[in-house]
């Protein structure tokens, strides 16, 4: 067992022993992992730096037990995505003899596998159903394309996003801190709008006022506008929902280091006559969205509360 998990300490007196310079530990142990691969070292991450895991197989295998279990015993789990910390718990013990549940539940955090939805429990959107069916909307949706493009020479192409990549973008927006927003603090600024959900289908009321319809397909995500109260202010709650969407899709490829272009562009949304389908290009420097085609004249798309 102590060859498979070892305290930084414990690595400190190895490499030591190797010649190796106390003070030069970390760099070592980060080089390893994230060139080599062959060790898990998470010095950023306050609550794993503690540990080295050298043998990373045993993460991969725990997170696909305890997946597989959740799936397989839990109804409820599959369709609310909703884990207590007791059966999580419980479910982690069979899932690994080499990693505390504690450890395991930092990984899952740190990955976007998991968050914390407070009353002791969490919630896994990768055990959730897929739904086939289309809910009704009165709105066009935001949709959010990924392009690809591996060659500058060559035309656009647009990239397959991986299911675990788009279940990590809504835990991440459920993990979003508190912000100012039109004069007040809104604490949870993605707050799940119904208890049940799907894999692709999520209901959240955004920053209190809108609630919004997010849907993950295979090459795009659409962000419906189910209800609206004000529509000044619900299209203010669009950009800046869609603001997060992108942000969060940044930084789950960054975290996975995943090859997406940064520059994430997203279908045109005017209302005006005589826009139709076609890409617009969000700035997230000025808040701005601007449509690319000239005939559309939408050129400063920034709605005010």
């Amino acid at each position: 067992e102590k060859e498979q998990v070892c305290t930084f300490e414990e690595s400190v007196q190895l490499a030591t022993r190797c010649g190796i310079k106390k003070e030069d530990v970390k760099d070592v142990l980060t080089y390893i992992y994230r060139k080599l691969g062959t060790i898990l070292y998470f010095e950023d991450v306050p609550n794993l730096s503690h540990l080295v895991i050298c043998n990373p197989e045993i993460v991969y295998q725990a997170i696909s037990n305890l997946i597989f279990s959740l799936y397989e015993n839990l109804d409820d789990a599959r369709n609310t995505g909703l884990i207590s910390d007791r059966v999580f718990r419980v479910h982690v013990k069979d899932a690994s003899k080499f990693l505390h549940a504690d450890y395991v539940l930092e990984l899952l955090k740190h990955f976007r596998i998991l968050a914390s939805v407070g009353s002791g429990q969490y919630f896994m959107p990768c055990v959730l159903h897929s739904s086939t069916s289309e809910v009704p909307t009165n709105t066009e949706p935001l949709i959010y394309c990924f392009p690809f493009q591996p060659d500058p020479s060559t035309s656009e192409e647009l990239r397959v996003i991986p299911v675990g990549l788009a279940t990590g973008l809504v835990v991440h927006l459920q993990s979003l801190p508190p912000i100012e927003f039109n004069g007040r603090t809104v604490k949870r600024r993605w707050r799940f709008a119904k208890m049940q959900h799907f894999k692709n289908q999520y209901q959240f009321h955004v920053y209190e006022f809108n609630m919004i319809l997010l849907v993950i397909k295979a090459k795009h995500i659409e962000l419906h506008l189910i209800e609206k109260d004000d529509e000044a202010r619900s299209a203010n709650v669009q950009v800046m929902a869609m603001k997060d969407v992108k942000e969060g899709l940044v930084h789950i490829c960054h975290l996975y280091n995943y090859n997406l272009t940064p520059d994430i562009r997203l279908l045109c949304i005017s209302r005006q006559s005589g826009c139709g389908i076609h890409f617009a290009e969000y700035s997230s420097d000025t808040g701005r969205l601007s449509c690319t085609e000239v005939e559309c004249g939408i050129t400063d798309f920034n709605p005010e509360p």
